[in-house]
């Protein structure tokens, strides 16, 4: 019947070594390096007979063997391979420590035992590693970290999400997250992320909901046509909005004469070119974005120009532009406006 044999301790018995497993002791005194090898991985023990080797195979940890011999000392309890030798029966279990710091890895009480990357070992993810109770893994607390993207809710369990600093936010919901303990005044209000930052608004008001709100836009249009070696620059704000978007028709030399968008935030900017008509940009985070259009010496076209301005914003308490923007059955009316450049917000009723 073959077997599977595990070796747990060892002595010295008058000048040779010898495990001893419960009941049998094997005699090493003249085993060859490969035997030796052998013994130390007890992986190559596992026969054909129905065991899996890798089934509760322990973790790399350091664990104290051989105690009360002349081998005592730290191994690595997935290889058996020796870390160090010194007398560790009297420590208690290695802790992983230093973390996220070039000293991080296992200490005893006596100090260390061996430089590791051991954070991942007791289930701690460092900044912009992966966290969420879907795999077990909390952010480490003594770098301000928490777990961003993770559900909100009473009960909500699960889920995965990135360990970022607290305070960090890429939407108003991470302010409101369990762990993001950013500073806030004591004022009742609600969460604002504003660049990607936590802010608090003070408010004796319910918060409204954030909606888009489109207007049209005069504000930024070029000479028609344009003239060669143009290089002109607009520049389109709206208060109280935390991103953006601009609908432009666009008529130039393709691939010689651009138009180039981009906010303040760390987006890259957008190029385009050609001849495109009712064309939106990318989102922008912010309030403000930038309109620029650049030509070479040769071929004039009709320009650019701006026809309309998308923004998220809170909206005004009681207003919307959709029926998603009212809560409480209610539903959104619009209103009937003059002014195409100024928002026409409904009334939820």
């Amino acid at each position: 019947m073959k077997r599977k044999i595990t070796l747990v301790c060892s002595l010295v018995v008058m000048g040779s070594l010898a495990i001893g497993c419960g009941a049998d002791q094997m005699d090493l005194t003249n085993l060859t390096d490969a035997d030796s090898s052998a013994v130390r991985n007890n992986d190559d023990f596992c026969q054909e007979d129905g065991i899996n080797c890798d089934e509760g195979k322990p973790e790399r940890v350091p664990v104290c063997k051989a105690q009360g011999t002349r081998g005592e000392g730290w191994y690595w309890a997935d290889t058996n391979e020796v870390i160090k030798y010194e007398l560790c029966s009297r420590d208690t279990e290695p802790d992983c420590a230093m973390i996220g710091t070039r000293s991080e890895g296992w200490y005893s009480d006596y100090g260390l035992i061996t430089w590791d990357q051991c954070h991942a070992k007791v289930r701690v993810s460092l900044y912009g590693e992966a966290c969420g109770g879907s795999i077990g893994f909390t952010c480490f607390e003594d770098h301000d970290l928490y777990c961003q993207g993770m559900p909100m809710g009473t009960g909500l369990v699960g889920g995965t999400g990135t360990c970022r600093a607290i305070g960090f936010c890429e939407v108003s919901e991470d302010c409101m997250v369990e762990g993001n303990r950013w500073e806030r005044p004591a004022c009742e209000g609600y969460a604002r992320c504003i660049e990607h930052s936590c802010n608090w608004v003070c408010s004796e008001l319910e918060p409204t909901a954030w909606s888009w709100t489109t207007v049209l836009s005069d504000e930024a249009e070029s000479e028609h046509p344009y003239a060669s070696y143009t290089d002109q620059t607009w520049t389109v704000t709206r208060e109280g909005a935390v991103k953006m978007k601009l609908n432009l028709t666009i008529d130039t030399e393709y691939g010689y004469d651009w138009v180039i968008v981009w906010g303040d935030g760390e987006e890259a900017a957008q190029w385009l070119s050609g001849n495109l008509e009712d064309v939106w940009t990318e989102e922008f985070e912010g309030n403000t974005l930038h309109v620029s259009l650049y030509s070479d010496h040769s071929i004039e076209n009709w320009g650019v120009k701006v026809e309309a301005v998308s923004y998220y914003e809170r909206l005004p308490q009681g207003s919307c532009n959709v029926s998603e923007d009212c809560s409480g059955g209610t539903s959104c009316n619009p209103n009937h406006c003059i002014n195409p450049f100024a928002p026409c917000y409904g009334e939820c009723n």
